[in-house]
């Protein structure tokens, strides 16, 4: 057991010096009006390594590499539900980062059919770099799986064109609203990292925001280092897209939004709002398998599932795939 946790040490630390090396290198080379991960002619490993290092929250999570979740696959996370948590009126699943890996969103797709899922929510990268071609294999598999969803482009998913034109053509809008069993829910599209949102979608955001119980995006407002939120990518801030983070999240706490799910860190995990305590901040887990450093994935991978209460209150569990 000592040579296991030392092992483990060893190896955080090892992955947390190349990550930080290759921030500074990354910060060095690339402009702040260009994203990392938006341009596939910048080094792509060097902002895979930034997102290790804030994937690298705690060993447990270094820890999971080696070891599999307990409980027949789902691992409880923090939530707010009661003591018999009521009647189970709802269950959404939550999708992120599949990055091409089609064996692995069917896996996880085959999970849901027997989860008894009202909707599936996709939270954004479906592909590496949003070509049409792929972008269409990933629609295929779930359209093919019978579940009804609704879907987000990630920053990847709009790399060829910098911006969402092929996934739009694929996947049809980029936010909307929808109500079910008496709560509503938003999913919006703040996928581009270092380009502002339209003021169209801003508008729409405000106009659309009160009323909504539960809100996806591409990827976090907040996270509890804030080194990986929507206009912070790695230690780079972009003045104009964070501050439309402020603006959205100010929105989002005067409202009624009791959880926001987010994508794209790769990593599980959940932040209470340091300004609304009842509101919820939770990262989402990626269905992709790790298979090279540019496709890396630190927890085995997962999806969310979001549970909501006959008493109003709710639950969010990991489901993983391995």
């Amino acid at each position: 057991m000592i040579r296991t946790i030392s092992a483990v040490l060893v190896l955080g630390v090892l992955v947390l010096l190349v990550a930080e090396s290759a921030k500074y290198l990354y910060v060095a080379q690339v402009p702040k009006s260009v994203s990392s991960k938006i341009d596939p002619s910048v080094d792509k490993l060097a902002s895979v390594l930034g997102e290790a290092k804030t994937s690298l929250g705690s060993l447990y999570t270094i820890g999971n590499i080696f070891t599999k979740d307990t409980d027949e696959g789902i691992t409880s996370r923090n939530s707010i539900s009661s003591e018999d948590g009521g009647e189970i009126v709802l269950k959404i699943a939550v999708f992120s980062d599949s990055h091409n890996d089609l064996e692995n969103l069917k896996k996880a797709l085959e999970k849901v059919k027997s989860l008894e899922i009202a909707k599936l929510v996709f939270l954004g990268d479906y592909t590496d770099y949003g070509d049409e071609m792929s972008l269409k294999k990933s629609k295929e598999v779930m359209d093919q799986a019978g579940v009804d969803y609704v879907s987000l482009p990630g920053d990847h998913d709009i790399a060829e064109t910098r911006d969402e034109s092929n996934f739009v053509k694929v996947f049809g809008k980029t936010y909307g609203v929808w109500g079910q069993d008496g709560f509503e829910f938003m999913y919006f599209d703040n996928s581009k990292n270092f380009t502002a949102i339209n003021s169209k979608a801003i508008i729409w955001f405000k106009n659309n925001i009160s009323g909504v119980d539960f809100l996806f995006l591409s990827q976090p407002l907040a996270t509890s280092d804030m080194s990986r939120v929507m206009g912070i990518i790695d230690g780079i801030k972009d003045e104009v897209v964070y501050a439309q983070n402020k603006e959205l999240l100010d929105l989002v706490r005067s409202s009624k939004v009791r959880v926001i799910m987010a994508g794209d860190l790769h990593s599980s995990s959940h932040f209470v709002d340091p300004i609304k305590p009842d509101l919820q901040h939770y990262s989402v887990g990626a269905v992709l398998k790790s298979q090279s450093l540019e496709k890396l994935n630190l927890q085995s991978p997962r999806f969310a599932v979001l549970e909501i209460f006959s008493d109003d209150s709710y639950s969010v569990d990991d489901v993983t795939l391995d």
